[in-house]
């Protein structure tokens, strides 16, 4: 086995045990003990693994990267490509220096995967989500809202969010929501993501509701209010015929990757 094949299965065995010793590797991979201490002190060198008498363990960087990797991502975010395009588009129409909000749900953490890289960002959010996906962009000025943490999508709403915007004005919002009917309007799931809503629709100069194809002709449990109460959707699909319709009857923006 060549050693750059060795020391991934080492790296795969300290992440799923935090520690291994050299008389187990020894026994794992029927090679001498020097051999495995020279592969922990390559791991070490790369900051992977800390040596200690006999082994080593995880490095505390990687059991945090990895710790925050499984739960935020791995347990509560999975791949959906419809979602990241409609990031990617919602990302494209964001202008430098102006401040945006980026509301609850998957989608918003999918604008924030696109913005990851860009420079003069200034997000304002009470999703956790995005925010710890913002923090890898280093240039970027984020900042928390206050409220009440729901610890089943890690967003912060209540009375102290409203209170906490009361004197804070939003350039551009980006609001995902559960459900989008002809005739019920755009509904969410709970009766904190309706105050958010309401909240955030006051304080901003444009809303745009963020959704994929999967939310059209859904009826959520709570009504935030009829189709024409944001100013635009983006959404990763053209639409059919009857919202098109209805959208631009009211003079509401349609963005899609056609247009």
């Amino acid at each position: 086995m060549y050693k750059a094949e060795r020391l991934d299965i080492i790296r795969k065995h300290l992440l799923e045990n935090k520690q291994t010793d050299i008389k187990a590797l020894e026994s794992m991979f029927d090679v001498s003990a020097v051999t495995i201490r020279s592969d922990l002190d390559d791991l070490q060198a790369e900051g992977f693994a800390v040596r200690t008498h006999g082994g080593a363990i995880l490095s505390d960087s990687v059991l945090i990267e990895e710790q925050a990797k499984g739960f935020f991502v791995g347990n509560n975010v999975a791949y959906e490509k419809s979602k990241e395009i409609v990031g990617e588009i919602a990302a494209g129409i964001i202008s430098g220096n102006e401040w945006i909000f980026l509301g609850s749900g998957t989608t918003s953490y999918y604008i924030a995967r696109a913005l990851v890289k860009r420079p003069d960002l200034n997000v304002l959010t009470n999703n956790l989500m995005v925010a710890y996906e913002l923090a890898k962009n280093i240039s970027a000025n984020v900042i928390m809202t206050g409220g009440t943490l729901s610890h089943n999508t890690y967003n912060l709403g209540g009375e102290i969010f409203a209170a906490y915007l009361q004197d804070i004005t939003i350039s551009k919002a980006f609001i995902s929501i559960a459900g989008i009917d002809i005739d019920r309007g755009y509904t969410v799931t709970t009766a904190g993501e309706c105050n958010v809503f309401k909240v955030i629709r006051d304080i901003s100069n444009e809303m745009f509701i963020v959704a994929d194809d999967s939310k059209f002709n859904l009826k959520k449990f709570i009504r935030v209010g009829e189709l024409d109460v944001a100013d635009a959707l983006i959404t990763n699909k053209a639409i059919s015929s009857p919202y098109r319709e209805y959208y631009a009857e009211h003079g509401i923006r349609v963005i899609t990757p056609e247009a």
